[in-house]
């Protein structure tokens, strides 16, 4: 079949590219001139992590590449109104106001969201223009022209290809956030909903899921596919707390993530659940556990049933397990108290 007119097949030799390392805007998390994913169900704080990452951003105090150098954030949402949502995060966060932005469209005088791939050209001026560090798209989604079709890979690419190549030319960080599906699954990337576009193009892949052996109910952080660099990078821990900022109108309420440290499970493990040796572990602990609380006036502080625990070889995340599993309520008394572990009396009558 004869080609287009006009359209010719051409070579470039290996020889031609200069090898260059990867810049890392977050080391090992988020690569500066690429599209990364962060993905995660429905209530999970991921655009927490974002409002967190352009905080530390704002203020140079991200470990990376920018690390000393205060730089500018762009958000484009759909779904978080600025007034009541976004700028109170980002307070919260002691960010920068004055070097985060929002990022929309105008068109025929009326302004609209940002749309892909039409304003690639645009959004790579400004980026340009004023040295953006980070471009944060929430949900991923909601940019994509509404003529393609999430689930085709080939319309999916037409918005994607075009935003990946704007990040490779401006250097900037592109963090797209899509949602999980409810299916089961152990691989977290295959159940991103939408085009396996989404997965392939990007070139790292960040998945946040709810711990349920995590006694503060925190979340755990991962890196699930990476093209630039490491899998083995340690999963970060964090918590989602409620606070309030002052406004001019009186206090507001927000979320405020908190970094809490890190974990020896990611997140395919915690989709994986237990394996058959730990489910046998956990069925004894169950048993253990509410014999415990039971001889104990049916309630002991957190710490004490975990040292005692320890004492007949069971881990401290097998008895957390435990408790999940075994319908113990978690309970706080006093102000700043411990964690009480409390045994229902309709669980009590039974042991």
């Amino acid at each position: 079949m004869a080609g287009t007119a006009g359209r010719e097949v051409f070579v470039t030799l290996a020889s031609a590219y200069r090898p260059r390392p990867v810049r890392w805007l977050w080391p090992d998390r988020v690569p500066a001139g690429s599209l990364t994913l962060l993905a995660g169900r429905e209530g999970i704080g991921k655009s927490l992590i974002t409002v967190n990452l352009a905080a530390h951003l704002t203020r140079g105090t991200l470990p990376g590449s920018r690390h000393g150098t205060p730089s500018k954030v762009l958000f484009a949402t759909a779904e978080d109104a600025w007034e009541f949502t976004m700028t109170p995060r980002l307070i919260a966060a002691a960010a920068d106001l004055n070097a985060i932005g929002r990022v929309q469209a105008t068109e025929d005088g009326i302004v609209t969201g940002l749309t892909l791939p039409l304003d690639v050209q645009g959004l790579k001026a400004y980026i340009t223009r004023h040295d953006v560090a980070l471009l944060v798209l929430d949900p991923l989604t909601s940019v994509i022209d509404g003529r393609l079709d999430h689930h085709r890979d080939r319309e999916v690419r037409l918005a994607l290809e075009p935003l990946a190549k704007l990040a490779e030319d401006t250097g900037c960080a592109v963090i797209g956030l899509v949602h999980l599906g409810k299916a089961q699954g152990t691989d977290p990337v295959n159940l991103i909903l939408g085009s396996r576009a989404f997965s392939a193009v990007a070139r790292l892949a960040l998945v946040a899921a709810r711990d349920p052996d995590a006694e503060d109910g925190s979340c755990v952080l991962s890196v699930e596919k990476s093209n630039l660099g490491r899998l083995d990078v340690p999963a970060l821990t964090y918590r989602v707390d409620g606070v309030q900022v002052d406004t001019d109108e009186g206090p507001a309420g927000t979320g405020h993530l908190t970094w809490t440290g890190t974990s020896d499970r990611n997140v395919r493990d915690i989709l994986a659940g237990p394996v058959d040796e730990e489910r046998g572990e956990t069925d004894a602990a169950v048993k253990w556990l509410r014999g415990y609380l039971a001889d104990n006036g049916g309630q002991a502080a957190a710490k004490d049933v975990v040292a005692a625990a320890r004492k007949y070889d069971f881990a401290e995340r097998t008895i957390r397990r435990a408790r999940s599993r075994a319908g113990i309520v978690s309970d706080r008394q006093g102000f700043g108290g411990g964690a009480v572990w409390v045994l229902p009396e309709d669980i009590r009558s039974d042991t």
